[in-house]
């Protein structure tokens, strides 16, 4: 039953049809070193360590927020910190999501300290889950790639990142006017060098089916029948050649672009697909492709968003996968 599932999820992407590539494809280097697991390596993103944060200490003034930035905690994994939450300014909406076992959970002081900075908290219920996702994480995939109408409706960009993750919200705007020709801007993968981003994709494919198998676990076939899947597109007489391959913790979507339907298009195609495969990150550039996003958007390096955007990662109490 799981092959013939599979193989329906999949007739879309055998029956679409083949997008031109720009450019000539990047020679496979499989010559690389093998790196130890990435599992030992944490998000790879500097801490924020003791650095302050700017403190909202006046109202927000009454306005029309260009950007909203979202981020959420979900499954009472770990309670909602209470530091390291970034001051929202006027030209910025932010919400933080939250299920009802998390905010129940949460102490008062960090759930006020959010809201002390300018957020806004919202509850969310969770997504039943398949027999290959928690509903925790398939509600999370869904807020990532399926947000809320009423956000994608009311703003010229969107920004969501993992909780364990955070910006400088007073730098965002000017940031984001850089920018306004991308329908999409993604943080570039870091971890090795990529001289062709199939590689390692399919590098980070076979780390997790061997040395991290606890993050594919429970949909263990169904990567590996996609893994099969990509290995013949990408050597096909049109080959699927990424130029980038991409971390997800963080995203920027122009919602007012003349491709922004095309990005809905492959984010709704990759949550669709996270149904039956736990992670995204090995998904979202095949759909990306398939709408011919790949040569428009913007890969960011880590560096870049690091010196604009004050990017770091906040230690979590819980390690999760």
């Amino acid at each position: 039953m799981e092959s013939w599932r599979l193989l329906w999820l999949l007739v879309p992407v055998f029956a679409g049809p083949v997008m031109r590539r720009d450019g000539q494809p990047a020679a496979s280097n499989h010559s690389h070193a093998r790196p130890s697991s990435l599992l030992q390596l944490a998000s790879g993103v500097q801490p924020c360590g003791i650095r302050a944060n700017q403190h909202c200490e006046e109202p927000r003034s009454k306005g029309t927020p260009r950007a909203a930035v979202y981020t959420y905690n979900l499954g009472g994994y770990e309670e909602p910190r209470g530091f390291q939450v970034p001051c929202v300014p006027p030209d910025v909406d932010a919400f933080l999501f939250l299920d009802e076992v998390t905010q129940r959970k949460a102490p008062k002081a960090a759930l006020d300290r959010w809201k002390g900075q300018g957020w806004q908290l919202k509850l969310l219920p969770l997504q039943r889950g398949t027999r290959y996702v928690s509903s925790e994480r398939l509600t999370s995939k869904s807020l990532k790639f399926t947000p809320p109408s009423w956000l994608t409706a009311s703003y010229d960009w969107l920004i969501g990142y993992d909780h364990d993750m955070t910006i400088n919200l007073h730098r965002l705007t000017d940031f984001l006017r850089e920018h306004d020709d991308k329908p999409l801007l993604m943080l570039k993968w870091y971890w090795r060098p990529c001289e062709d981003a199939f590689d390692c994709m399919l590098w980070e494919i076979n780390d997790m089916l061997t040395k991290r198998p606890e993050y594919v676990k429970s949909s263990r076939r169904n990567v590996q029948h996609w893994k099969e899947l990509m290995t013949t597109l990408h050597s096909a007489a049109a080959p699927f050649s990424p130029p980038h391959y991409y971390e997800s913790c963080i995203i920027f979507r122009n919602l007012k672009h003349e491709r922004a339907d095309a990005v809905k298009t492959a984010f709704e195609r990759t949550y669709n697909m996270t149904h039956d495969i736990q992670r995204d990150q090995f998904l979202l550039p095949y759909y990306l492709w398939r709408e011919a996003l790949s040569p428009q958007l913007q890969a960011l390096h880590l560096s870049d968003l690091q010196e604009k955007l004050d990017f770091c990662s906040v230690p979590t109490k819980r390690k999760r996968n």
